[in-house]
C-alpha cells in the first residue's frame, strides 16, 4: 500500500467524487445516511475530522488519521457502504465513487486555514448560497448552535411521532450504527415540516464528530474563524480536481422538475428509465431548466 509520504497526525484534505460526476445526493436522505456512515466510520478508525462538506457530485473532507491504513480503510469503508445503499434503494448496480479518491496533505497552518476556508465556501463558489455557514451541508453552523436550521425542541409540545424518531435515532447511534434509508423513512414519517427540520438538526448534532474547536483554534476562536471565511475564499492547489465552472443551481431546478413529475427522490427509479421515458425526461430537464447536456447527464447517471 503505497503511503505517499503521509504522515501521521497532520491534516489531510480528502477529495471523493462520483464516477463519471454523476449526482451522490438527491435529497435529505441521502445526505444523511452518508453522513452518519461517515461519523461512524470516523470514531471506528480513530480520525478526528477538522471538516466536511457534501456538495451535490463530491465530497470534501479534512481529517487526520493516526497511519494512512487508517485513513485508506475510513475511505473505503465509508464509500462501500454508501455504495451499497445507494444501489440498493435505487435497484441498480455498479460503481458509485470514482477510483481512486484523491487526498493531500496540508503540513502549515496556513494551508489547514486555506483548506478550511475552501471547503466552508465550495457552495459559495457554486451560487447555492452567498456564505458557506448558511449551507447546512458545510456543517460549520452547527459549532454555534445545536439547531441552526430549525427552531428549539420544546419537548411539552413535540409530536409522538417525533418522540418515536428521537427514540430510534438515539438507539442507532448509541449503538454505533448509521441511519439507513429505511430507518429515516420511519423517523421522517408523519412528521410535521417544522418538525422535520428539528429532526434533522437533531440527527446531525447527534451524529456529528466535527472538531470545530480544533478547526477554530487555527484561527483563533471559532467566531474569528466564520469571519475570516468572509475574507479568505479557500484554495487547493495540491489536488488536481476536475473544475467546472457550471454553478450548481440547476441541478436544484431538475430535483424540482423530477419531483413535479412524480418521482421519489429518494427511491430514485427515475435513474433506471430506458428508451423513450429516458428521452422524454432528459428533453423535459433541458427545456425548463438552466441546466447545460452536461449537467443533465451526470444527474440521470447516463
Amino acid at each position: 500500500m503505497k503511503t505517499k509520504g503521509f504522515k501521521p497526525g497532520i491534516p489531510v484534505h480528502s477529495y471523493e467524487k462520483g464516477v463519471d460526476g454523476r449526482i451522490l445526493f438527491y435529497c435529505l436522505r441521502d445526505r444523511l445516511v452518508y453522513f452518519t456512515i461517515f461519523c461512524v466510520e470516523a470514531v471506528r478508525h480513530d480520525i478526528v475530522v477538522l471538516a466536511l462538506c457534501l456538495m451535490f457530485n463530491h465530497i470534501h473532507s479534512l481529517t487526520k488519521a493516526l497511519s494512512y491504513e487508517k485513513h485508506y480503510r475510513f475511505h473505503q469503508s465509508v464509500e462501500s457502504q454508501y455504495a451499497m445503499a445507494f444501489n440498493e434503494i435505487s435497484c441498480r448496480n455498479g460503481q458509485v465513487f470514482k477510483k481512486p479518491f484523491k487526498w493531500a496533505m496540508k503540513r502549515s497552518d496556513k494551508k489547514v486555514k486555506d483548506c478550511l476556508a475552501y471547503h466552508v465556501n465550495n457552495p459559495v463558489v457554486k451560487k447555492l448560497c452567498k456564505k458557506g455557514v448558511e449551507n447546512q451541508w458545510t456543517f460549520f453552523a452547527y459549532g454555534a448552535s445545536d439547531h441552526p436550521f430549525s427552531d428549539p425542541i420544546v419537548w411539552s409540545k413535540a409530536s409522538a411521532a417525533f418522540r418515536r424518531g428521537v427514540t430510534l435515532v438515539n438507539a442507532t447511534h448509541d449503538n454505533e450504527r448509521p441511519l439507513g434509508f429505511a430507518k429515516l423513512d420511519i423517523i421522517y414519517h408523519s412528521l410535521r415540516p417544522a418538525e422535520a427540520r428539528q429532526m434533522t438538526d437533531y440527527i446531525i448534532k447527534t451524529y456529528s464528530v466535527i472538531d470545530f474547536e480544533k478547526a477554530a483554534a487555527y484561527f483563533g476562536g471559532y467566531e474569528k474563524m466564520i469571519a475570516a471565511f468572509d475574507i479568505i475564499s479557500g484554495s487547493e492547489h495540491d489536488i488536481t480536481e476536475d473544475f467546472i465552472p457550471e454553478p450548481d443551481v440547476p441541478y436544484l431546478e431538475m430535483i424540482k422538475v423530477v419531483q413535479k413529475t412524480g418521482y421519489d427522490l429518494s427511491k430514485k427509479r427515475f435513474l433506471s428509465l430506458e428508451g423513450e421515458e429516458m428521452t422524454e425526461l432528459v428533453k423535459l430537464l433541458l427545456k425548463t431548466t438552466n441546466a447545460s447536456p452536461r449537467q443533465v447527464t451526470r444527474f440521470l447517471h447516463l
